[in-house]
């Protein structure tokens, strides 16, 4: 059984799962909210029963656009994290694209992956790279001009050799959606 309690401004901030054979709380998530109804904060109550950092704390930058957000426990006031499990940061042009993006996967304060984007007069991207791979990616748009998936550049993956070669053969690795020719 779903039981949400909103503010007066139509935004949930308390959202319960109840088992139905009891008042137990199977998921239970509090919010909170700035003036302009940005969530700054929301607060896993069960997770932090059972001792997991699940709560998740947000940051805008002056436009109100996300600009970092990090998961783990929440203090008492919810306005930083006693402890980090995983963080998110975002770099944002004028227009809203993102040109860098990080993130940490385990919350030990190191960068796992740290992207650079470019964005054409169109704002699609023309440029995406990870430091850590120098594979790059190759971006398709549909004729509508959106993101339609981007696949790897090939790789070198060995498949077999012979005494006096190597064969090779590339390998690319699709993301977002199902690669067509």
């Amino acid at each position: 059984m779903l039981k949400a309690s909103d503010c007066r401004f139509g935004r949930i901030k308390d959202c319960r799962w109840l088992d139905t054979t009891g008042p137990t709380d199977v998921a239970r998530f509090k919010y909170g909210y700035d003036r302009a109804s940005n969530r700054l904060w929301r607060q896993d109550t069960v997770a932090t029963s059972q001792s997991q950092a699940f709560d998740e704390l947000y940051e805008y930058d002056g436009l109100y656009r996300l600009h970092e957000m990090g998961r783990g426990t929440l203090n008492t006031g919810h306005t930083a994290l006693t402890t980090t499990s995983f963080a998110q940061c975002f770099s944002l042009d004028e227009t809203g694209n993102w040109m860098g993006f990080r993130t940490d996967n385990d919350g030990n304060g190191t960068w796992d992956l740290e992207q650079t984007r470019s964005a054409n007069q169109v704002n699609q991207i023309t440029g995406l790279t990870p430091p850590t791979s120098p594979v790059g990616y190759r971006l398709y748009y549909d004729p509508a001009g959106n993101l339609d998936r981007w696949v790897a550049r090939p790789e070198v993956t060995t498949v077999g050799s012979r005494s006096d070669r190597t064969i090779h053969t590339p390998c690319p690795t699709v993301f977002g959606g199902s690669f067509t020719q």
